[in-house]
């Protein structure tokens, strides 16, 4: 059974750097949350046009359906390690909403091989600690001291063991917050 793809995802897939900046430029005005997942490729994808990549990370930076953090735990998961993963990820600190219901993913990234990730990442996670449940904060401890151990080089060990403290002092607060309620 072939299932009919709308013109915007067509356009969107074209290849054609003037089709696909117009259709970002429709969906600016009114977002559609079905195409998120496809305008995350287009981040990462080498045959993405650079005017179309910085269009695409503009209007993702602006976005504001909650689709959004969902389709980037998705895109994150799926592991892409192109050149333009950071370009990704700095979406996540650069758009204001809550990226917290993807941290796991985001802790990943802290103890990548690519430094320019892992500052990406070390940004996008602090913007996300607030809203952090305690638990997860505890875990991504937990994460990241075991992966500290096959980091490399000494401004990645530097950032990991700078990102677990700052997990420790955000639980360390969490914890002393929820004492103070009971």
């Amino acid at each position: 059974m072939d299932v009919e793809l709308s013109p915007r995802l067509v356009a969107l897939r074209s290849g054609d750097a003037m089709r696909q900046l117009e259709v970002l430029y429709e969906l600016r005005d009114g977002e559609d949350a079905t195409l998120l997942p496809e305008l995350l490729k287009m981040v990462t994808q080498a045959e993405t046009d650079s005017q179309v990549r910085r269009e695409v990370v503009e209007l993702l930076s602006d976005v504001r359906s909650r689709a959004l953090v969902a389709a980037m735990g998705e895109a994150l998961r799926a592991g892409d390690e192109g050149p333009h993963l950071p370009l990704l990820v700095s979406i996540c600190w650069m758009n204001s909403m809550d990226f917290s219901p993807i941290l796991d993913e985001l802790l990943e990234l802290v103890s990548h091989n690519d430094l320019q990730v892992q500052v990406e990442a070390v940004t996008s996670v602090e913007l996300a600690l607030e809203r952090s449940p305690l638990k997860k904060l505890r875990e991504g401890i937990a994460v990241l001291k075991k992966r500290l151990q096959r980091v490399e080089g000494r401004e990645a060990k530097a950032l990991v063991k700078e990102m677990i403290n700052t997990l420790e002092q955000h639980a360390m607060q969490r914890s002393g917050q929820e004492d103070m309620a009971q």
